[in-house]
């Protein structure tokens, strides 16, 4: 046995220098990808809009912080999903539809060759073809004035990214999800602006039914990457009265712009409060508007608003209305008002002791803190304030038997956040989210496809110029519809030699990922659960 000891020891330190000087091989190996990697992702490209080249359209948190572990192994619906309705699977294994026109009516065309429809928008969101990706091979603005672009098949994913440069904005009415399941819509303007609800001076009076994006019901559904303006009453509606299932929604990574009040994640209808759970709005910009930033409620069940970067004139920030029971975390959120006011967020309590079924309402369960709230005067919160109480001056009552502006009671606020809501901790500090959407403009429908099949940056000049305003701490207020702008953007149409194989990929992409053109849109290449079309899109 002692003539062995020695042989193990040189065996091992034998091991130890081999592994050591594999790992160096692989770092330096690691290092050349990431330098090849910015190299490749350099756009020089400049002719109205932003084009950064510093955003390079990962779905990676700009701030270096790695996305959360999947809940349960459930695949996300892209790596950078967040929140109630981050496990929607979209069209994923479905037929692929291109879009190829900006003619919103166009019918679709299908090609057994390549199992593969191409038409327009409204047919791609409505026909009963099954589970679906739509790609888009056009950029431009599309007009839907005369009706809503209605969503009417369950199992969609929408990829906006994949439009050229300039990507898509609808226009002339709202897109509306008319109580669909598992939808992922990514980078997709929307810029209503019709004036059936407006009055002569061109304002709007609340709870007119005018929209952005309205979304009627239905369970796991995530907007990322949208931008939502001049939408009327309200730019965003995720929620019905409606006698339907409501659970898992998210609107992330979004500008929220433009309209009477900005966005509503809310529904009033007591007898459905059981059948509405898991909401999320995550790290959006809302900006020229004022109040419900957001609304939410309806709900006796996990509600998140956090990392979001709030310009308002109103009188008050958001409201949480008809949750008496809920469990809400409302945290790291960045308030940058350009006035001197004071506004709050409120708490609408029910009046009375019982809600419509008979049962006793319990009490709100509030999470707050990590919010940061400046105005033209300073700081009101700073977001180094801890405890449960920390966060209390931004919070006040609303209706419920009790004086609007009476501070909330401070036992309705708890220590530690709330949990019940999957892939939600995105790791980010109020600070951290401006730095991300506002210095480094990573939100609403700002990323497209090149030629070469590699992500860039374009935000139009309208959501730019809002950025601008707040970076400046100013704000032009154009919620009336005699302002409404329709930004001039590219419109480009794909060359044939982009994708020959029409399969929604790049060729060039395909050589550089697979070697050639012989893998399926709807094959899984790595392994990984995500398909071929998904990893081109994701980026």
């Amino acid at each position: 046995m002692k003539n062995v000891l020695p042989l193990v020891r040189i065996i091992f330190f034998s091991l130890f220098i081999i592994l050591n000087s594999s790992c160096a091989k692989d770092n330096d190996l690691f290092t050349d990808i990431i330098n090849d990697d910015i190299a490749d992702n350099t756009d020089d490209d400049i002719d109205g809009g932003t084009d950064n080249p510093d955003n390079d359209g990962s779905d990676d948190d700009d701030s270096g912080t790695t996305n959360p572990d999947l809940d349960d192994n459930t695949l996300k619906a892209f790596p950078g999903a967040y929140g109630g309705g981050s496990n929607a699977t979209g069209g994923r294994g479905g037929v692929l539809v291109m879009v190829n026109t900006l003619d919103s009516r166009a019918p679709l065309v299908y090609d057994s060759s390549s199992n593969t429809y191409s038409g327009g928008i409204r047919a791609a969101l409505s026909q009963n073809i099954g589970p679906r990706y739509i790609v888009f091979n056009v950029s431009g603005n599309i007009d839907i004035s005369g009706s809503d672009l209605t969503i009417s098949r369950d199992d969609i994913t929408v990829f906006g990214q994949s439009a050229p440069r300039g990507g898509i904005t609808i226009h002339g009415d709202n897109i509306q999800f008319n109580g669909v399941n598992n939808i992922i819509m990514r980078y997709i303007r929307s810029r209503n602006g019709s004036t059936g609800s407006y009055d002569s001076s061109g304002e709007i009076s609340d709870d007119q039914s005018t929209y952005g994006f309205k979304v009627n019901g239905g369970n796991n559904i995530i907007l990322d990457h949208v931008t939502a303006s001049w939408g009327g009453d309200k730019a965003i509606l995720v929620g019905t009265n409606q006698d339907v299932s409501q659970m898992g929604h998210t609107v992330q990574r979004s500008i929220v712009s433009n309209s009477h009040t900005y966005m509503q994640m809310s529904m009033q209808n007591p007898a459905n409060f059981n059948k509405r759970d898991y909401i999320s709005c995550i790290l959006n910009v809302f900006m020229r508007g004022s109040n419900r930033t957001p609304n939410i409620g309806g709900t006796g069940g996990y509600v998140e608003v956090k990392n979001n970067v709030i310009q308002t004139t109103g009188t008050k920030f958001g409201v949480i209305q008809w949750s008496d029971n809920a469990y809400i975390n409302w945290s790291d959120n960045y308030y940058r008002l350009p006035s001197g006011t004071t506004e709050t967020n409120e708490f609408q309590r029910s009046d009375g002791k019982y809600n419509s079924k008979g049962s006793p309402y319990t009490e709100l369960r509030l999470y707050t803190q990590g919010n940061v709230y400046e105005n033209k005067n300073g700081f009101v919160l700073n977001g180094s304030e801890v405890g449960k109480d920390s966060n209390a001056p931004i919070w006040t009552y609303r209706l419920g038997g009790v004086g609007n502006d009476t501070p909330i009671d401070r036992d309705l606020l708890v220590a530690s956040p709330h949990n019940g809501i999957p892939n939600s901790d995105t790791g980010l500090s109020a600070y951290d989210a401006f730095e991300s959407l506002i210095n480094q403009g990573n939100v609403g429908a700002c990323h497209y496809m090149d030629d070469e099949g590699r992500i860039k940056y374009y935000m139009d000049p309208l959501d730019e110029d809002g950025i601008n305003d707040i970076k400046s701490n100013t704000m032009k207020r154009t919620g009336n519809i005699n302002d409404w702008q329709l930004p001039s953007i590219p419109s480009i149409i794909r060359p044939d030699s982009y994708d020959t194989d029409n399969d929604g990929m790049a060729d060039a992409w395909e050589i550089r990922e697979f070697g050639d053109l012989s893998q399926d849109y709807n094959g899984d290449f790595d392994k990984d659960g995500y398909t071929n079309i998904e990893e081109f899109l994701n980026q």
